[in-house]
């Protein structure tokens, strides 16, 4: 009922998207976990204060060892490579 009162970018919101991420890569439920990994990073991008900025890095940290397991490379360096990797624009990530 808490998150229905929020808006869908509320740092609460976000937070919950990611640690829900990490859940479901502990699970093995890789391709659930990176779309919620990635839509955390896109509803922190859209608010950038500093508490979406710090759930936004913990999203970014995420995904690094999300493709740092499945051996997605270019992924994981392209998230490790850039100081706030959930602001960077969607054209650079790599294919």
């Amino acid at each position: 009922v808490y998150f229905r009162k929020q808006p869908p970018n509320h740092p609460d919101i976000i937070k919950s998207q990611s640690l829900l991420g990490a859940i479901l890569s502990e699970l093995g439920r890789f391709g659930e976990a990176e779309g919620m990994l990635l839509q955390s990073c896109e509803d922190a991008r859209a608010k950038p204060t500093p508490a979406h900025r710090e759930h936004g890095r913990k999203s970014a940290d995420r995904l690094v060892q999300l493709y740092e397991t499945l051996g997605k490379t270019d992924q994981a360096a392209f998230y490790r490579a850039h100081p706030s990797p959930c602001e960077a624009a969607e054209a650079a990530l790599p294919p």
